[in-house]
């Protein structure tokens, strides 16, 4: 595991590859590790977030990067296994799960832009509910004011 995070942080110093897509590289390679008993997949998706946030991406902070793999935990169960054949000898491609990764990103973003243009047009939504709730609204005619 030491030689992983060393490995991360040289990288990410060097700056020679695109942030995100070194914190995709460094689950993949934490998940197939697999360096606990229980929890793997838990904390890898905490330290993907942490790692992302530090990398600039911080739509983590505002929308639910697990809940989005959970919602498609097919696909993260597809990608994953497509990337980690062959991992032991190096023969592995890890496309796949660079690119669900790139999906989950991409969908937290449109997310975040959905709740931000909703938040600015006065819609609230409830994710725990899924309701949308418009303003207070009164129907008929506007309230004048009744000073004479």
């Amino acid at each position: 595991m030491s030689e992983l995070v060393d490995r991360y942080s040289t990288e990410q110093g060097a700056d020679h590859h695109h942030r995100a897509l070194l914190v995709g590289l460094f689950v993949l390679d934490f998940l197939t590790i697999h360096p606990f008993v229980d929890g793997n997949g838990r904390l890898s998706r905490l330290l993907g977030t942490r790692l992302l946030s530090e990398a600039g991406y911080g739509v983590g902070r505002y929308v639910s990067l697990e809940g989005l793999v959970y919602e498609r935990r097919d696909d993260y169960d597809d990608a994953l296994a497509a990337s980690t054949a062959g991992w032991q000898d190096g023969a592995h491609d890890p496309w796949p799960w660079l690119g669900f990764l790139v999906d989950v990103l991409a969908d937290a973003y449109e997310a975040f832009a959905a709740r931000a243009a909703d938040h600015r047009s006065g819609v609230t939504s409830s994710p725990a509910t899924g309701t949308t709730q418009l303003p207070n609204q009164t129907l008929g005619e506007p309230k004048l004011n009744n000073r004479r």
